[in-house]
C-alpha cells in the first residue's frame, strides 16, 4: 500500500483513540515523512507493508 492509505488507517486508529495526529512531509529527505501522534512520531516511507503497518501502529501506541 502506499503512504496516504496508511495514514487514512493511521488517522482512524487516532481517532477513534482521540489523539491528534499530524503528518510533516518536508523534514528529512527522499521519500519519507514524519508522522506524530499525540506524544508519539515515527516515519513513514511512501511504501508500507502490512507488516511495516503494524509495527508503525504500535511504535504510535494505536494498535489494540
Amino acid at each position: 500500500m502506499n503512504r496516504s492509505e496508511a495514514l487514512k488507517i493511521i488517522r482512524a486508529a487516532a481517532k477513534a483513540k482521540d489523539r491528534p495526529v499530524r503528518v510533516d512531509t518536508k523534514a528529512g529527505k527522499g521519500s519519507h515523512a514524519k508522522v506524530y501522534v499525540g506524544r508519539s512520531r515515527t516515519v513513514i516511507p511512501n511504501k508500507v507493508s502490512p507488516f511495516m503497518l503494524r509495527k508503525i501502529l504500535g511504535q504510535l501506541d494505536l494498535e489494540d
